[in-house]
């Protein structure tokens, strides 16, 4: 049995709000979602498992219509969901009473319940993140592993009943939020279930080799958000019931780089931004971009990149860069002043400087000249 563990999908996150790239970063995880989905069916994927944030907060009618018409698409797929802590259930929440496609399993309590798919000779134990259950986010789920650990296969989908059908032990999944990876696997380690579907924020995680994962985020959600973003995917042995394979497929749609960019004296802004340009769109231009200038400049150089920011995405730009004077001419043009006197005192003193003492002559000039001015 295949199955694909995603999480963090986060369907109407205001990510990059204000930016000129923010429309289409909100319909951009409608469609990693929409690949995801296609993978599965590519790769004969029985399941697959959304452990929580299919949704940045409360839906709206229009938008569970949209995913849902993109589950039906994917009838073959089996599709069981819990809510995280950005989509959290509450007593009004509009997924409660939505009418969901046949294939689409919606947990809609804060405790354990089970999905039963004989068809897949498998059973999921899950429990979505509710206001009723848990006013703290952090906490969530944790409260509920012993009820986990101690379930048994339901009553109407014993052990005994697959074996005497097929043969076969029935493959369990548990599903379920929380933070804290190593209470994952303090729980779970010693458990029966085939695999654990875990779902914490941020980027893909092993918790316990062969058991127990999260995918983290299927897209980023900051600067900070560094490291894989995607989704695991799996296959449970119908002979044992243990788990075969699994293995992380990055799936994100883009990402947040940083990008160190070496200044010269020599260096313009023309070429300063074509050799960016250049960067952006070998990396690829759908990643979100934080710009760092090092280096020295000519002090009369001033690198405007405002046009490049309106061409692709970047979030920020950092000039590091350091003015790099002719320090001999300086002094001959200011023999008598407080520059000259400044440049003398400095190169006078017989010691070689060192880089931060460089440092400090370049502020220092920079200061006096523009006071000067």
């Amino acid at each position: 049995m295949k199955f694909i563990h995603l999480s963090d999908i986060r369907i109407g996150s205001p990510t990059e709000s204000g930016r000129h790239w923010s429309d289409a970063r909100l319909d951009e995880r409608f469609r990693t979602l929409s690949r995801v989905l296609d993978y599965a069916r590519d790769n004969d994927a029985d399941l697959v498992l959304i452990a929580g944030g299919l949704f940045s907060h409360q839906p709206v009618t229009a938008e569970m219509d949209r995913v849902n018409a993109l589950f039906k698409e994917h009838s073959d797929q089996q599709i069981v969901i819990i809510a995280g802590e950005s989509d959290r259930l509450r007593a009004s929440s509009p997924v409660r009473s939505y009418v969901w496609a046949p294939n689409v399993h919606y947990i809609l309590s804060g405790t354990v319940e089970r999905v039963v798919l004989p068809e897949l000779k498998t059973e999921i134990c899950a429990a979505s993140a509710t206001d009723e259950q848990n006013a703290d986010p952090a906490s969530f789920g944790l409260a509920d592993i012993k009820a986990f650990i101690t379930s048994r296969p339901s009553e109407d989908f014993t052990l005994e009943d697959i074996r005497r059908y097929t043969g076969r032990p029935v493959i369990r999944i548990a599903m379920l939020r929380g933070r804290d990876s190593e209470a994952f696997s303090r729980a779970f380690e010693k458990t029966d279930f085939t695999y654990v579907a875990a779902g914490i924020s941020g980027s893909a995680k092993e918790i316990l080799p062969g058991r127990i994962y999260s995918p983290g985020g299927l897209e980023p959600e900051a600067m900070s958000d560094s490291g894989s973003h995607g989704i695991y995917m799996g296959e449970a042995d119908e002979e044992t019931g243990a788990l075969r394979e699994i293995h992380f497929v990055p799936m994100a749609s883009a990402s947040y780089i940083p990008l160190l960019i070496g200044v010269t004296r020599n260096s313009t802004a023309e070429e300063l931004g074509r050799m960016i340009a250049g960067e952006i769109r070998r990396r690829g231009e759908k990643n979100i971009y934080r710009l760092k200038l090092t280096g020295s400049r000519d002090p009369e150089q001033d690198f405007d990149l405002e046009e490049l920011k309106k061409t692709y995405r970047i979030a920020e730009i950092i000039d590091e860069t350091e003015p790099e004077y002719d320090f001999e001419t300086l002094f001959k043009e200011h023999p008598q002043d407080m520059i000259g006197y400044y440049i003398g005192t400095i190169v006078n003193s017989g010691k070689e400087m060192s880089p931060t003492e460089k440092k400090a002559m370049y502020y220092g000039i920079d200061a006096l000249l523009r006071t000067k001015a």
